[in-house]
């Protein structure tokens, strides 16, 4: 994977104390198995009562059906890396799963430029700057720093080029109605390849920074997206 994971917090009152924190500031949790769509669901707190060992649960939006075995989840607290655990589903209702308490809890950080490929659906749509026209281009993969494209463009386009606004699709590879959108200011052309054959293709390497707004949802969808092809590979 293109990640560093680091346990931060083993002690079990502070993994309570983590939890509380979930539940009381409302933080949305990302609900993860293997070769299942990924879910959004709240923490709504930690029953004590229902088993020998206390339970969180969890608010689920939408209905989903969770396996009885391990789970990832993730969220994101303000101004942190991602962070996750894993736990195993002990209770399902039409809204609610009930989870055993983790073992420990872990961050994520992205290493330094990492590059996911993105599935076949996934594309950019772009203009030169001071130009109208729009170009639409397949997306063939991205990184934090910046992307490779490729289609059939017929604008004069050169390397040191600057290009945008850039709006980019990114789908996912199992579940292909869901889509990540993500909008640039502008990007640079570092790179231009022209593609032989029938159809007449150009692909290019563009590098661009991002803040942190267009930063976060582009580090979820490359954990996923690591995910996906992690848990392929482990079948």
């Amino acid at each position: 994977m293109s990640n560093l994971q680091e346990i931060i917090i083993t002690d079990p009152e502070q993994i309570q104390k983590e939890i509380k924190g979930l539940f009381e500031n409302k933080i949305q949790l990302t609900f993860y198995q293997k070769g299942c769509k990924p879910q959004a669901v709240f923490a709504k707190g930690i029953d004590k009562k229902a088993a020998k060992t206390p339970l969180l649960v969890l608010f689920k939006p939408k209905e989903f059906e969770a396996r009885q075995e391990m789970c990832n989840i993730f969220y994101r607290l303000e101004g942190q890396y991602m962070r996750g655990f894993q736990a195993v589903p002990h209770k399902e209702a039409k809204r609610f799963l009930a989870l055993e308490l983790p073992n420990d809890i872990f961050q994520i950080q992205l290493r330094k430029n990492p590059r996911v490929k993105t599935p076949p659906d996934s594309r950019v749509m772009f203009s030169q700057v001071g130009k109208q026209r729009l170009i639409l281009t397949n997306l063939l993969d991205i990184s934090l720093g910046g992307a490779k494209l490729r289609g059939r463009i017929t604008a004069n386009i050169k390397k040191g080029d600057i290009i945008g606004p850039l709006s980019f699709t990114l789908c996912m590879k199992n579940f292909k109605l869901d889509e990540t959108t993500l909008n640039i200011y502008k990007a640079k052309v570092i790179r231009i390849k022209e593609i032989g054959g029938d159809e007449q293709e150009t692909e290019l390497a563009i590098s661009y920074k991002l803040n942190e707004k267009e930063q976060m949802p582009l580090e979820d969808y490359m954990h996923i997206r690591d995910l996906e092809d992690a848990t392929a590979k482990q079948s």
